[in-house]
């Protein structure tokens, strides 16, 4: 993984960890099918057109999913949208409509993931741009963070 426009000064322990988990799993969260797993049997279609087609949802969590990752989805609604032509997925987001606590002493004000897909070199999308921003308070002190991951010039592999 190569991390643009970061000093290495300003490497915290957050930014270096992510890196270190991308790198051991590099797949891992990388696909955009792998939302389709959150679609569940609560979706509708929102708009349809010849290259999209837009469902809106409340996330479902999977097997693998403990308590924490629950709560957190059940207080999310999402957009999944697909292309018709390839049925790919070409962009998915994710929100809360009105504040939560996820933990006792915590609270989730606002969270907001927008995820732009694109085409790998086989064809499968892949997370072109995604992004996070989120806000809310732990213990009574209040956080604002956002974080954008972009991933671009693919190449097939021989592999």
């Amino acid at each position: 993984m190569e991390v643009l426009n970061l000093e290495a000064d300003d490497q915290d322990k957050d930014v270096r960890a992510m890196i270190t988990a991308f790198d051991a799993a590099p797949l891992d969260e990388f696909w955009c099918a792998d939302f389709l797993s959150l679609v569940g049997a609560d979706a509708q279609v929102l708009s349809e057109t010849g290259n999209a087609t837009v469902l809106a949802f409340s996330p479902e969590p999977g097997p693998d999913d403990d308590a924490d990752d629950r709560k957190f989805l059940a207080a999310m609604t999402a957009l999944i949208t697909i292309d018709p032509r390839t049925a790919f997925v070409s962009a998915f987001e994710m929100r809360n409509p009105k504040p939560f606590k996820p933990a006792f002493i915590a609270k989730i004000k606002s969270f907001e993931m927008n995820v732009t897909c694109a085409p790998s070199p086989d064809g499968r999308t892949y997370l072109a741009d995604y992004q996070v921003d989120i806000s809310g308070s732990v213990a009574l002190r209040g956080f604002k963070e956002f974080e954008r991951r972009e991933i671009s010039n693919l190449v097939a592999s021989d592999e």
